[in-house]
């Protein structure tokens, strides 16, 4: 991870989420995108 990301990953815990995580499990779900962000944001 590029050294901006872990800054903005340490200032904003649990508020930023990483699109590939998003990418990886869009792929077998039905589900909008913002949702799956705001699942992974709260519970990873």
């Amino acid at each position: 991870m590029p050294e901006l990301d872990k800054k903005a990953a340490s200032v904003f815990a649990g508020k930023v989420v990483r699109k590939d995580l998003v990418r990886k499990v869009k792929v077998g779900a039905n589900v909008p995108i913002f949702v799956l962000e705001y699942l992974l944001g709260k519970y990873c």
